[in-house]
């Protein structure tokens, strides 16, 4: 038992950026195979397995080395930030269960009940990590220790609407948009506070680590503002997809080579595994960035502008698979080498 204990003691909570980005790569397949016709259904259900296991390892970590876990976080609170995954990746198996309701036969069923369940459960946790971080992180607040990681409660309530509401249900209109609208003012609150806090501290990897979850958060924010505004009928303002989006569609660019300067000048870095879900969100976010351009541009462009965009999301998520195949390769062989020396220590 105590090896098995320190071998989850070994694994680190940043595998939750994985299990997210899977869950997103699967719906980024299944919109793949929408474009050509092609049956890929299979796929999210292989990166639904997948993505469960890796949350379920991560949850019987917690549960198991409570008092170690705890302790680790209570000596780097920014660290901590990463916990705030487990309620995303419960929001993100909630989508999942509550897509695969019959059309003709919405909020009715056993499928929806247990995924609006695993939804409001997802959420409530989401909501208390986000106070609990608030009151640990501003009750000593400085400046200089704010980081990308601050980004990641907030994504935790965001998350929950990133698909259509019919899923849900008509009476969540109200409920989501002012969400989203809470999730903006925080959003650009925090995305200050960091901007000045790096003037100050002039540290780069804050920077980096910065500027990777800004371009999933900022995608996150479009994608909601389509779902909960524009595909629900409330309004067609594609003006605002357009504006939120712009930064993450020109920060694509320096997003790769960032992706190919790490993956040529680094031994394999089990936090790699950062990128994971920004990429994945990323591909997604191309499809609906496309068409809200092209419901503003000419006719005569506007499917050209669409395919366009459709197309480079193929080839994101193209990108993103075989990234997350090199990262689960490398995790499995580096894991796999760790569980076998902690084996032969015991047997010796």
């Amino acid at each position: 038992m105590e090896k098995h204990k320190a071998f989850l003691n070994y694994i680190p909570f940043s595998l939750l950026s994985i299990s997210l980005g899977l869950l997103t790569l699967g719906n980024g397949w299944n919109a793949f195979g929408n474009f050509f016709s092609l049956s890929t259904k299979w796929i999210t259900y292989l990166t639904f397995a997948l993505s469960l296991f890796i949350f379920l390892l991560i949850t019987t970590k917690w549960i198991v080395n409570f008092k170690s876990v705890q302790q680790e976080f209570q000596n780097n609170l920014n660290d901590a930030a990463i916990i705030g995954f487990l309620p995303i990746t419960v929001l993100a198996i909630s989508k999942f269960i509550l897509t695969k309701q019959d059309l003709n036969n919405l909020n009715t069923g056993w499928i929806y009940y247990f995924g609006i369940t695993i939804w409001w459960i997802g959420l409530i946790l989401a909501f208390s990590f986000f106070i609990v971080w608030l009151f640990l992180h501003f009750k000593n607040f400085k400046l200089v220790n704010a980081t990308g990681s601050w980004y990641i409660p907030t994504i935790g309530i965001i998350i929950c609407s990133t698909f259509e509401l019919k899923y849900l249900g008509p009476g969540y209109l109200v409920f989501l948009q002012v969400l989203w609208y809470l999730n903006f003012v925080i959003f650009l609150g925090l995305t200050i506070l960091m901007l000045i806090s790096y003037f100050k501290t002039k540290d780069h990897e804050m920077l980096r680590s910065l500027f990777i979850l800004l371009i999933g958060l900022d995608v996150l924010m479009y994608i909601t503002y389509d779902y909960t505004f524009i595909k629900s009928g409330y309004n067609e303002n594609y003006w605002m997809i357009l504006i939120i989006g712009v930064f993450a569609i020109a920060a694509s660019f320096a997003f790769y080579l960032l992706i190919v300067k790490d993956f040529l000048t680094k031994q394999f870095n089990p936090k790699l595994t950062s990128y994971a879900f920004p990429l994945a969100i990323s591909a997604i976010g191309k499809i609906t960035y496309g068409q809200s351009l092209g419901a503003i541009s000419s006719p005569k462009y506007a499917d050209t502008i669409i395919y366009i965009f459709q197309y480079w999301s193929i080839c994101e998520i193209i990108l993103t698979s075989i990234i997350f195949l090199y990262l689960i390769g490398n995790l499995t062989f580096h894991f796999g080498k760790k569980y076998w020396e902690l084996q032969r220590k015991k047997v010796g």
